[in-house]
């Protein structure tokens, strides 16, 4: 009796089989998880976060629903806030250096 059919598969071969069963690619994980405090990730709570579809998620505190949001996107948002803080800031120093100068 030959097992020749159980061989496991390389690399490639997984790769190709994946492709036919799924023609767009890996569906993207959601950017923010509400409701979940009653499923099976309410053990998030315990752990401050958990992995899902492959990515990090983390709870959100400061947010309403305190929904499970990925680690990539607050890194994102944090970075966009900081840089739109600096603008604000140097728009504030650019205005407050004009009135400034029509007094002098």
């Amino acid at each position: 009796m030959s097992f020749a059919h159980f061989t496991p598969a390389t690399a490639q071969e997984l790769a190709a089989i994946d492709q036919r069963r799924n023609p767009q690619g890996p569906p993207n994980p959601p950017e923010r998880i509400h409701g979940w405090l009653n499923t099976q990730l309410s053990l998030a709570r315990h752990y401050g976060g958990c992995t899902y579809q492959g990515r990090d998620y983390v709870i959100a505190v400061n947010e309403p629903g305190q929904p499970l949001v990925r680690v990539d996107v607050l890194q994102a948002e944090a970075k966009a806030k900081l840089e739109a803080d600096k603008a604000a800031k140097a728009a504030r120093k650019q205005d407050a250096q004009a009135a400034q100068g029509g007094l002098l």
